[in-house]
């Protein structure tokens, strides 16, 4: 269920009080604000890894993108999610996530998928790594092209979903 305006009001509320000189940018610090003061249900690893993917390729997030980014936890949208941890984790902007980074991943999503079991998807050759539709498939059972690219939509709208 979408965000109602209510709660669209609360966090632009939230954002003005942190972004008083109305830059419209807000940096980590002030995120974590802002998630704290919506006491969004997460831990503060889940709230790393989703404000790193907020701030990836060195932005600064707007009021659009915590809105956007609160509706898709809100409505728990794995795939909005996964974007997002994604970006967060693959902060050298690879493509490929590490089998301890999938590891985290499957925390922020609150999956229930083991190591081994990540492992196990790779065919045994885990130096490959996990592209953004390998962990879409084995994650959340959903088939998305291998060249999407997880940071599209930064600065402009998602080819592969439609966050940021």
């Amino acid at each position: 269920m979408p965000l109602t305006q209510e709660e669209i009001n609360q966090v632009t509320e939230s954002y003005r009080l942190l972004d008083p000189e109305q830059k419209n940018k807000l940096g980590k610090a002030q995120l974590t604000s802002l998630f704290n003061d919506l006491k969004l249900d997460l831990t503060d690893k889940q709230k790393d890894v989703i404000i790193d993917g907020m701030l990836a390729c060195n932005q600064k997030a707007n009021l659009q993108t915590c809105i956007n980014t609160v509706s898709c936890l809100h409505d728990q949208d794995e795939l909005g999610i996964l974007k997002i941890a994604f970006r967060g984790l693959d902060q050298n902007c690879t493509r490929k996530l590490s089998l301890d980074q999938a590891v985290e991943i499957t925390e922020v999503l609150k999956k229930q998928v083991t190591r081994e079991q990540l492992s196990e998807s790779l065919s045994g050759n885990t130096e490959k790594g996990f592209s953004f539709s390998k962990l879409a498939k084995v994650l959340l059972d959903i088939t998305i092209p291998e060249n999407v690219d997880p940071f599209s939509g930064i600065g402009e709208k998602s080819k592969c979903c439609l966050l940021i």
